[in-house]
């Protein structure tokens, strides 16, 4: 959706002075500091996934181990995302895909590791670079963002199973339920934002906010894949 399918802030309103998203999925904006009460409480659920994803890497990886990122940005997502959803603004919206661009990123610059393609010593380097030129391009073309991070994610995913399947044959159980768990919300946010299945006041349950607890299962399930590979100390 682009901005001419937003929903309106009356002046006076909180946040009725900043910048509109390019993005309007189905729940209506109050005239509230939480705009969007179903759409923002559900990020709490990236909080939660990212605690415990952060105090099990401590006990499964060792210092240092980029796993050990996945729990504080997954908390990060749902802090950013949460902001947006209350805010209904474009500084929330970038806020939102570009902890989104984190978190693909991280997959995409461990991939790239475990194939060889690029030492620890660039890993970060590629990983800052990719967020780095995905918020670039977010500021110049402010509607393509959720396509940026979808192809960050096909890019990683093409890693995977396009390379790493058959150099390394992990074990696929966590990730495919991941990628289920995404299929099956990425549906239901196709069907929120084209408004297939919209009530926008009802404010205690959005099938956006679905999204959200489906991707942030899905961050979870994403990373239990990827702690086969971390060096427990």
């Amino acid at each position: 959706m682009i901005s001419a399918a937003l929903h309106p802030l009356p002046a006076g309103c909180p946040w009725s002075d900043w910048a509109r998203p390019t993005l309007a999925f189905c729940e209506a904006s109050l005239c509230s500091w939480i705009t969007a009460p179903a759409n923002t409480v559900s990020n709490l659920a990236f909080v939660i996934w990212g605690i415990w994803v952060y105090r099990d890497s401590k006990k499964n990886s060792a210092p240092g181990d980029f796993l050990r990122s996945v729990g504080p940005i997954l908390m990060l997502i749902g802090l950013l995302s949460g902001f947006y959803h209350a805010s209904y603004t474009w500084v929330g919206q970038v806020g939102d895909l570009g902890s989104m661009f984190l978190i693909a990123a991280l997959f995409v610059a461990m991939n790239l590791k475990r194939l060889g393609w690029i030492r620890s010593d660039q890993v970060l380097p590629v990983y800052w670079a990719t967020t780095g030129v995905a918020l670039i391009l977010l500021l110049i073309f402010p509607t393509l963002g959720i396509f940026e991070f979808a192809l960050i994610c096909i890019f990683g995913i093409t890693l995977e199973f396009g390379f790493l399947r058959k150099k390394q044959k992990p074990n696929y159980r966590y990730l495919t339920y991941a990628l289920l768990t995404w299929a099956v919300a990425q549906t239901v946010w196709i069907l929120d934002i084209t408004r297939v299945w919209c009530d926008p006041d009802r404010h205690w349950f959005q099938w956006h906010a679905v999204w959200h607890l489906g991707t942030a299962t899905a961050g979870g399930l994403v990373y239990l894949f990827y702690r086969q590979f971390g060096a427990k100390r």
